[in-house]
This record gives structure tokens, C-alpha cells and sequence, in this order.
């Protein structure tokens, strides 16, 4: 069970700190996993991106991939698989595209939602 927001809080005092900052630009998301597959590959799988940088789009193809592919490997298929071009994604049961890391530069995020702490440089 997928649990998301679309945003974090938008006004407000919280909105003037770093934090709220990046809560701003980083909605919620939680996945809740039924207990008989808690001790599955699933489980494993998904706990493994706990810290990664998740988007909507990943979201978008990880429901494609449970309706769509899963079930032909009987949910067992955890090899990177493009879902483009319905999807600009990666989903959340399979292994991420290898070589390729996971941030603002390299997902659809645009640059005015990133989170990703890069340097700021004044241009003179």
C-alpha cells in the first residue's frame, strides 16, 4: 500500500528553515508492506531504497510494473527494466539502472523542486 503526498507544507513558519525547505519539495511517501510478504524479496528490495531519491515518476512505474509485468514472473523479477515511454521512472521492485546515480542531474526532477545539496556558485 502506497501512501504519497504531492508536496510538503507551503507556508508557514516551518517553510522560512532549510527543513522546511526541503519538506517543501520532498512529499511524503510511505509504502506499507502486508506481513505474509515481509520476509520476501519484496520486502528486501524495497527496503534497500529507504534513503534514495524517489520520484512521482518512480511511483508511476512501480504501479505499471505490479499491474503490468510482475505478474508474469510470478513477482520475481527484479532485473532493471525501462519503462519508458509511458514512464519516466524506475520502479521500486527491481534494481535501479546500474551505473547511473540518482539524483537532480540525472531524474526528471526540475531544478527549482531539487533537494540535492549542490554548491551555488555567484556568477559575476
Amino acid at each position: 500500500m502506497f501512501f504519497l503526498g504531492d508536496h510538503g507544507p507551503r507556508f508557514g513558519k516551518e517553510t522560512k528553515t532549510t527543513f522546511g525547505r526541503n519538506e517543501a519539495n520532498n512529499p511524503f511517501l510511505y509504502v506499507t508492506v502486508p506481513k505474509p510478504l515481509r520476509k520476501s524479496w519484496m520486502f528486501k528490495v524495497l527496503k534497500e531504497k529507504e534513503y534514495e531519491l524517489i520520484t512521482p515518476h518512480d511511483i508511476h512505474a512501480t504501479l505499471k510494473d505490479i499491474l503490468e509485468e510482475q505478474p508474469y514472473s510470478n513477482f520475481n523479477d527484479t532485473a532493471y527494466k525501462s519503462f519508458l515511454p509511458a514512464s519516466r521512472g524506475s520502479s521500486l521492485l527491481r534494481d535501479f539502472e546500474a551505473g547511473v546515480e540518482r539524483n537532480c542531474k540525472t531524474l526528471p526532477i526540475p531544478f527549482q523542486y531539487c533537494i540535492c545539496q549542490y554548491e551555488k556558485v555567484p556568477l559575476e
